[in-house]
C-alpha cells in the first residue's frame, strides 16, 4: 500500500484511529439502551465507527502489528476495537489472532471479544468457535456461543445451553440466558420458542443473582412466552422495589387494563426515582396527573424524574432554564471544594406542564400510549423509531416482538451496524 509521507506518520494515523475506536464503541456500548441518546444519533456513532474502522482494513498489513498490540493491552474497550478490526481485514492469521486470545481472556476483555466476534466476519473461524464451544470451560464456551448464536449458527449452541444455564458462575448464567433470547438457542424449542414452558425460565427466574434473574426475564419477554404479562401482573400486586425489573416489564408490555397496578407502582415511594420510568414506559394519557404532581415536588430529583417521564410520553420540553443542585442525601455538609462537584440538574417548568397539558389532554385521551407525542398504541413505524431515544426504541422493538408485530429480534437490534428497519 503506498502513503505520502513518512513512516512515523502513517503509524500514528492509525494509532489515531484506534484511539478514536476505543472511545467511540464505549459510547456505543454504554448508550445502546440509554435515553440520552437518539436512534438517529446513535445511527451516526455507528458510521463514524465504520469509516474509522474501514481507514484500518485500508491499511492492511500495516494496520496488523498495530491492532495486535492492542488486543494485548488490558485497557477498557480495546479489545473490542482491536478483535473487530482484525476480523474486519478478512485475513486467516489475523483472525487466528483474535482467536487466541478468546481462549486465554477473562472478565471483561472476555465480554469485549465475544462482542467482536458477534460484530465482525467469522466464516474462517466458525468450526473453531463450535469446538470451543463444545470443548472449553464454560466462560470461553460462552463467549464463542454469543458469536455463534449472532451469526446464527445455533446448532453447537444448543447442545451446550443446559451446561451454561446451570454453571456455578453468575456471568456464565447471565450470559446464557442473553445467548438464548436469539431464536434457536434453547434446547427443544420451537424456532419462534413460543412454545417454551414457565418451567424452563423458572431456574432463571429464581436466580440468585439479580441480574441473571433481570435477563431470563428479558429473555422470556423476547420469546414471546405467553405465561410472561401474568407473572409480571402477580408481581406488580405488591410494588416491592426487588420487584422493579419485572414491573418495569409490565409497563413496557402491558395493556390499558394494566393501568391499575402501574398506577399503584406510580405511587409507591420506596421504588424510588425508577417509578416514573414505569409511567413512562407504559405511556398511557392516565399517568400523566401523577407526572404533574410529581413535577411540582419540592425535591428537585423528583421534579426532574417526573418531567423526563412526561417528555418521553408528550414530546415536550418543559425545561424552565433554570437549575440547581442535588441537597445532601446522608445530611453532611459539603466543603467548598465538594460543592463544584456537586450534580446540578436543569428544573421544570410547572406552570408550561400544566398548561401544555391542558390543551393538549383530548388529543392524548384518544389511545392508550404515547412515545414523544406519537401514538404508538398500535405499534411504530420505521420513521418513528428514528425520532426517539434508544432506551424507547428498545421497548417499542421488545413490545412489537412480543406482540407479534415485528420480524426481527434482539440480535437486530444489537448488531452492529443496528438493524431496525
Amino acid at each position: 500500500m503506498i502513503f505520502i509521507g513518512t513512516e512515523r506518520i502513517i503509524k500514528d494515523i492509525l494509532e489515531e484511529h484506534i484511539e478514536t475506536l476505543q472511545f467511540l464503541w464505549e459510547i456505543r456500548c454504554t448508550k445502546l439502551r440509554s435515553p440520552e441518546m437518539s436512534v438517529g444519533a446513535f445511527a451516526d456513532l455507528e458510521e463514524r465507527i465504520s469509516a474509522h474502522t474501514d481507514a484500518l482494513v485500508l491499511a492492511g498489513s500495516d494496520a496488523i502489528p498495530l491492532l495486535t498490540q492492542a488486543l494485548d493491552k488490558n485497557e477498557e474497550f480495546l479489545s473490542l476495537v482491536a478483535g473487530h478490526c482484525l476480523l474486519c481485514l478478512e485475513d486467516s492469521q489475523a483472525a487466528n489472532f483474535v482467536l487466541e486470545e478468546l481462549t486465554a481472556a477473562s472478565g471483561s476483555r472476555l465480554v469485549e471479544l465475544a462482542e467482536a466476534l458477534s460484530f465482525g466476519p467469522i466464516n474462517s473461524l466458525a468450526s473453531d468457535l463450535q469446538n470451543i464451544v463444545e470443548s472449553y470451560p464454560l466462560p470461553v464456551a460462552a463467549a464463542a456461543a454469543q458469536a455463534l448464536a449472532f451469526h446464527g449458527n445455533t446448532v453447537a449452541v444448543k447442545k451446550r445451553m443446559v451446561d451454561l444455564l446451570n454453571s456455578d458462575q453468575a456471568e456464565v448464567r447471565k450470559s446464557a440466558w442473553k445467548i438464548a433470547a436469539i431464536p434457536g438457542c434453547l434446547p427443544d424449542t420451537t424456532p419462534d420458542q413460543v412454545s417454551v414452558s414457565f418451567k424452563t425460565y423458572e431456574l432463571g427466574l429464581q436466580d440468585l443473582d439479580p441480574e441473571v434473574r433481570n435477563q431470563a426475564l428479558e429473555t422470556a419477554a423476547w420469546n414471546r412466552q405467553p405465561w410472561l404479562l401474568d407473572y409480571c401482573r402477580n408481581a406488580a400486586k405488591n410494588p416491592l422495589p426487588e420487584c422493579l425489573a419485572i414491573i418495569q416489564i409490565l409497563a413496557c408490555l402491558g395493556k390499558p387494563s394494566d393501568l391499575g397496578l402501574l398506577l399503584t407502582a406510580g405511587k409507591t415511594p420506596t421504588l424510588g426515582l425508577s417509578r416514573f420510568k414505569v409511567l413512562a414506559s407504559f405511556g398511557h394519557p392516565d399517568v400523566v396527573a401523577l407526572l404533574l404532581e410529581g413535577i411540582q415536588d419540592q425535591d428537585p430529583s423528583i421534579a426532574v424524574a417526573a418531567a423526563l417521564a412526561f417528555t418521553k410520553i408528550t414530546g415536550t420540553d418543559i425545561n424552565s432554564g433554570k437549575r440547581t443542585k442535588l441537597p445532601s442525601r446522608d445530611g453532611i455538609v459539603q466543603d467548598d471544594f465538594e460543592e463544584e462537584f456537586i450534580e446540578e440538574l436543569e428544573l421544570p417548568d410547572p406552570q408550561a406542564a400544566n398548561a401544555f397539558w391542558k390543551s393538549k389532554m383530548q388529543i392524548f385521551s384518544k389511545s392508550s400510549r404515547w412515545c414523544y407525542g406519537f401514538d404508538v398504541s398500535n405499534g411504530t413505524t420505521t420513521q418513528i423509531l428514528k425520532q426517539i431515544d434508544l432506551e424507547s426504541c428498545y421497548e417499542a422493538c421488545l413490545r412489537q416482538k412480543f406482540d407479534g408485530t415485528w420480524q426481527g429480534n434482539i440480535r437486530d437490534f444489537a448488531a452492529f451496524p443496528q438493524k431496525l428497519g
